[in-house]
């Protein structure tokens, strides 16, 4: 009989029968199904013991398959209720660090629901949103929520959970954030979306800061963004001047006084600013730049003037000195600034600065002669 049947098809019937790697069903030695058993004969949940006896496995035998057969046998052949529930709890988990939560939930499933305990219906709802049966997970979740035998954590983290999976729905989120007693991330975690369902304000009011330096600097400044993202420019200077303060590199430090500008700008506020920025005893190199360039850019000829020339105006470079003298120019007060040019050049000779900012001024008003003149 065997003439008859060709080589393909014998192939076929062979690899039928070979199983493929990883497939072979290894029987689990005696000290895996001791510690199988101890697990299992506990009268409690064995899911928060099992990650020892998933490593061990792991380790002796490669993969799990042996040790989920192992289990699956018991289920079926239990004669005890308890430890069938125990073996289905610890079989779950196997199945799900496994990559196969469609089997974790069937074998969830199987425990009767008046014995299902908070972890169980947690567990349910988890792998349900995993599978991306989402209104079912969210029913579950919700159904918890309800349960008298869980802690107020949980609830609150579950009502956390039921908040983000109704993003559409602000006004759950929104009623989310209000209650008491919700810890630093879960206000955090519920802020961030927030702010990407454009409800800025709200996720302002949520945040919690904590920590230093440019941890808190990244904090801060995400604040200053959000508060300029939903017009509260009060809270956005607030803000970029609490994250310029915390930062620590001059690449945070430069972008924090960009917000700063642009809080008090957006907020009309810029005399403000300047009045602020003036007070302030030490300034950064990156701070007095912004100050100048703000004085320029709202025309404050006197107050220019009267930093160039009192005491402070030692901690400005000659090129900053050059730009404050420059807003004359911008303004039309031009015969203070050549006069003002004239004196810095008899006082300083050697700086070329003052007599390249004079020339450049005869330059730009065309009179190439007098611009040449300065440097003889």
């Amino acid at each position: 009989m065997m003439k008859n049947i060709s080589l393909p098809a014998l192939l076929v019937v062979l690899l039928i029968h070979v199983p493929l790697p990883g497939q072979e069903k290894q029987g689990l030695s005696k000290a895996l199904i001791q510690q199988l058993d101890a697990l299992l004969e506990r009268h409690e949940d064995p899911r928060p013991h099992s990650e020892r006896l998933w490593q061990a496995t792991r380790a002796e035998l490669g993969q799990v398959t042996g040790l989920a057969a192992e289990l699956e046998g018991r289920i079926e052949n239990s004669g005890d209720p308890g430890q069938g529930i125990r073996a289905r709890r610890l079989l779950s988990v196997i199945q799900r660090r496994d990559g196969f939560p469609e089997r974790a939930l069937a074998t969830l499933e199987g425990i009767p629901v008046e014995r299902r305990s908070p972890q169980d219906e947690l567990d349910r709802a988890e792998v349900m949103d995993v599978l991306g049966r989402v209104d079912e997970a969210l029913q579950a979740y919700r159904s918890l929520v309800k349960r008298e035998d869980i802690s107020t954590a949980l609830r609150k983290t579950l009502l956390l959970r039921c908040a983000l999976m109704e993003k559409k729905n602000r006004s759950a989120l929104l009623e989310f954030v209000k209650q008491e007693g919700l810890t630093r991330e879960q206000k955090n975690e519920a802020s961030v979306i927030l702010a990407l369902l454009e409800e800025q304000k709200a996720a302002v009011a949520t945040f919690v800061v904590e920590g230093e330096k440019s941890r808190r600097f990244r904090q801060e400044i995400r604040l200053a963004e959000w508060s300029i993202e939903c017009g509260d420019f009060k809270k956005a200077q607030e803000w970029s001047w609490a994250a310029w303060k915390s930062a620590r590199l001059k690449r945070d430090q430069r972008y924090a006084l960009t917000l700063l500008a642009s809080a008090y700008r957006r907020g009309d506020a810029l005399p403000e600013l300047l009045k602020r920025l003036g007070a302030l005893p030490d300034l950064s190199e990156d701070a007095r730049q912004l100050w100048i360039r703000l004085l320029r850019e709202e025309g404050m000829v006197d107050e220019a003037l009267r930093i160039f020339r009192s005491r402070d105006a030692s901690q400005f470079s000659a090129s900053m000195r050059r730009q404050l003298l420059e807003i004359c120019r911008e303004t039309g007060r031009e015969e203070e600034l050549i006069r003002a040019f004239r004196e810095l050049i008899a006082l300083e000779p050697g700086n070329l600065e003052w007599r390249s900012g004079l020339s450049r001024y005869w330059m730009e008003s065309g009179d190439s002669r007098k611009a040449v003149k300065v440097w003889q």
